[in-house]
């Protein structure tokens, strides 16, 4: 996904951009931690002089081989440390990111491929494919009276869709990896917010929703023994 990314930003700057050489590789620029910026795209490598003594410079390959380190390391949980042999440190500031780079190839690539044809598509698929939301593994999408999102969840040999119906992972298969939990309605619970689709003014209204209301563990509603500060546990 990261190649993926930059060689299409790299054939963006060489068809939208009059340089006077062609882009041969596209980097990123970001400033060090702690900052609010954010990063922006350079069609070279800047030189070590042009850049402040805030900013990093990475690549493609840098960014593999750090997303690399992550996965081979290790982490501390409950004062024991713990070899990572799958998936990512539930907590680590990458993680989240790692998961939305992961999904995000599958999803970019299935509207690519459905954006050749168009024309031959339902309007329940354009419908879900130009409204598709998603904050990591929660996706909310309107969908039309006919339309049945189930029908472009998973990619197989016979028929296309979003993401992979099996993957094999260490010579084992694993079946529809990405399955989601489905909730339909004209009212739904999305991250912090219920969503409410209203026909007649044909738009979408929203309220905040609390997951506190619906979660009670032992007479109160504070997960106690999660790792985290007392403010966030409420927030889980």
């Amino acid at each position: 996904m990261v190649n993926y990314l930059f060689s299409h930003k790299k054939n963006e700057f060489n068809q939208g951009n009059k340089l006077a050489t062609s882009c041969e590789e596209a980097v990123v620029v970001l400033e060090k931690h702690p900052s609010v910026s954010p990063a922006r795209w350079e069609h070279e490598k800047p030189s070590d002089d042009t850049l402040s003594q805030n900013e990093v410079c990475l690549t493609a390959d840098l960014i593999v081989q750090l997303v690399e380190y992550v996965i081979k390391n290790s982490c501390k949980f409950a004062k024991q440390i713990f070899r990572i042999t799958r998936g990512f440190p539930t907590g680590s500031n990458f993680s989240p990111e790692a998961a939305n780079i992961y999904l995000l190839y599958y999803e970019l690539t299935y509207a690519h491929r459905r954006l050749k044809v168009w024309s031959t598509l339902s309007k329940g698929e354009k419908l879900a494919i130009t409204h598709w939301k998603r904050y990591i593994d929660d996706v909310f999408t309107p969908l039309h009276d006919k339309f049945s999102v189930e029908s472009i969840l998973y990619k197989s040999e016979s028929k296309d869709g979003i993401f992979p119906e099996e993957l094999i992972d260490k010579g084992i298969i694993i079946k529809k990896p990405l399955d989601l939990n489905i909730e339909k309605g004209i009212e739904v619970n999305y991250l912090d917010v219920t969503v409410k689709a209203d026909k007649r003014a044909n738009n979408l209204a929203y309220r905040v929703y609390d997951k506190r209301e619906h979660l009670e563990i032992g007479g109160d509603n504070t997960i106690k023994s999660a790792q985290l500060p007392r403010r966030r546990k409420q927030a889980v």
